[in-house]
């Protein structure tokens, strides 16, 4: 079957198709110019565009003059021997190569760095960006930028200079501030977001161009607010800490004065205690007095350590026969030093009160033990106060040694002198 056997439709059809290919071909190249694609992909678009254009006016004119039967050079008489094979063998491989041609220019333009693609590249960045003329006049301006701008001035990026005039100015909208720190610029907005504007001018060419950039620094805005409140909070904690240990080495000392004045009225108030008593008896131990005297001269000086709390209570055992007092326990009294050493200071003062004041020739220590608290009461059998005990000397010391244990410390003046002590065990 030759061209001559076809149909006027099928002719129509055909020629058609070979036009629309031709069509194809001009927007490929023009599209591959456009895009500047590589040089072999713009050839093959025009080869294609040109062999189109040819074959389609050939075609048409055989199959014209062919069915109008007129004269014919030879080339027509030629031409109605072409198989319609041919004709559409054709068809096919200008089809197949246009969409393999189209296929690679495509591919090329999606990988290609164009200014098409750099406008929507920065578009879907999320900071802001923005270059522009030192006058200002915008040059490229990604949509962020164009957001950020609209929420802080209420306008769009139009003239570049007067948004960093605005921003310096601190003229945003309402809802948005903007904060100066360390030489950086933070802009807040009213969604909560926070913007570091950058700004700087780029040598390019014979020309400066100026470039601003929008970080988003929410998150990291938000640490470091948590982190200097840490750092605030520490800080305070450092400087109690530091007050603290101040003010424990000032206890420790007040302790170790108050510890050293308590061994010296111990020891005093022992010698002074058995020198009245011999002196009242005019009998006794001379020499031991004189010993005695001299250990409470040498601690005086320095010279000789005090007893320790572990002996305490047979010192003052001693103390009270020198004085003709008797010492009655009731209840036994926890091992614990700091226990030992309270009621022994306790039992220490009471019975010098009781020789110098009540003149009695007794002193009960009444012990307790409830729920890890200790009770101690100490009374005398001598002539009750004549009025309120004031606490001065001795007595204000004890207190001050009750309070350092963390206990208290009641005294009562009626019916009967009573020293009330409580302190909470270890157990």
């Amino acid at each position: 079957m030759t061209v001559a056997a076809l149909s006027h439709f099928v002719i129509g059809f055909l020629g058609t198709y070979f036009f629309l290919l031709s069509a194809f071909c001009l927007l490929g190249l023009i599209r591959a110019f456009d895009m500047k694609t590589d040089f072999p992909v713009r050839l093959i678009f025009a080869g294609l565009l040109l062999f189109s254009l040819v074959f389609t006016q050939n075609f048409q004119t055989i199959c014209v003059k062919i069915k109008n039967e007129g004269m014919t050079p030879w080339i027509i008489e030629r031409a109605q021997k072409i198989p319609v094979w041919f004709v559409l063998a054709g068809l096919m491989v200008s089809t197949v190569c246009l969409g393999a041609v189209w296929t690679v220019m495509e591919r090329q333009i999606r990988f290609a760095l164009t200014p098409v693609s750099l406008q929507e590249g920065l578009d879907f960045m999320p900071d802001g960006i923005s270059f522009s003329t030192q006058d200002g006049i915008p040059l490229l301006v990604n949509r962020k930028m164009q957001n950020i701008s609209y929420a802080a001035f209420g306008t769009g990026v139009l003239d570049m200079r007067r948004l960093l005039q605005l921003l310096e100015a601190g003229e945003t909208a309402v809802g948005c501030h903007v904060e100066y720190k360390e030489n950086a610029v933070f802009l807040h907005l009213q969604d909560g977001s926070i913007w570091d504007i950058q700004y700087r001018e780029i040598p390019i060419r014979s020309s400066q161009v100026q470039e601003c950039i929008a970080y988003d620094i929410t998150e990291q805005y938000q640490k470091n607010q948590e982190m200097e409140k840490r750092n605030a909070h520490l800080a305070a904690v450092n400087k109690k800490m530091r007050e603290y240990n101040q003010n424990l080495d000032s206890i420790t000392r007040e302790r170790e004065i108050l510890a050293a004045k308590v061994r010296i009225h111990d020891d005093v108030g022992r010698s002074l205690l058995a020198l009245r008593a011999y002196l009242s008896h005019k009998n006794g131990d001379r020499k031991g007095l004189v010993d005695l005297w001299r250990f409470t001269v040498s601690a005086l000086k320095g010279e000789a350590v005090s007893h320790d709390t572990a002996d305490r209570m047979e010192v003052l055992a001693q103390a009270a026969e020198a004085v003709d007092v008797k010492l009655v326990f009731d209840g036994e009294i926890p091992k614990e030093q700091q226990l030992e050493e309270v009621v022994a200071a306790a039992i220490h003062e009471c019975l010098t009160n009781t020789v110098k004041h009540a003149d009695g020739s007794e002193l009960a220590v009444h012990t307790m033990v409830e729920n890890n608290m200790v009770t101690f009461e100490l009374k005398n059998n001598g002539k009750p106060p004549e009025g309120t005990v004031e606490e001065k000397g001795g007595l204000r010391t004890l207190r001050t040694i009750v309070e350092q244990h963390g206990g208290r410390m009641e005294i009562l003046s009626r019916p009967e002198f009573l020293l009330r002590i409580q302190l909470r065990t270890g157990g």
